[in-house]
């Protein structure tokens, strides 16, 4: 294992496209970007033979020198907590989405950092999305962490709800 430092920001932007492009542009100090409540907006109109203003297609800010990694989501389905890994830490560790993992929905996504095919490190970065009654956490609770991979949980837990 390389002595590789991989620094990792998270910020919650209060869905901001111009929070978010500050960030890209200007993120030399970290090589990954966790943010919660990410823009996520029209970013093109899908041609369609049934709807003659097209579909409209969702997605996130783009940057040339970031890879942007999205949850596990359907159409249609707003995301509450997206990734971003540089483009120049390829050259050293593979950064894996980890679609199938079973904390992955639309407020969670997995990363998974690779290093000479073994996993260094796997961070979790998720948003709760406070219900009327109670907390929606419990499925992050639940969840046996695998005891041989140094995991990190972080994100906008809103834990200044009541709830």
């Amino acid at each position: 294992m390389s002595l590789h430092q991989i620094r990792v920001k998270s910020v919650n932007v209060h869905r901001s496209n111009a929070r978010t492009h500050s960030m890209l542009e200007n993120g030399s100090e970290f090589e990954i970007l966790l943010i919660q409540e990410p823009w996520f907006d029209i970013i093109a109109t899908l041609r369609s033979d049934t709807d003659p203003t097209g579909v409209s297609q969702l997605g996130v800010a783009m940057h040339p020198e970031w890879d942007a990694h999205l949850p596990k989501h359907r159409n249609g389905q707003i995301c509450k907590a997206v990734a971003y890994s540089k483009k120049s830490l390829v050259r050293s560790h593979i950064i894996e989405n980890v679609l199938d993992h079973p904390l992955a929905n639309p407020n969670s996504i997995i990363l998974d950092v690779r290093e000479d095919n073994d996993i260094i490190a796997r961070l979790i970065n998720t948003y709760h999305a406070v219900p009327p009654n109670g907390h929606g956490l419990q499925y992050l609770l639940d969840h046996d962490l695998d005891d041989q991979i140094p995991t990190v949980i972080i994100g906008d837990l809103n834990t200044h709800s009541r709830l």
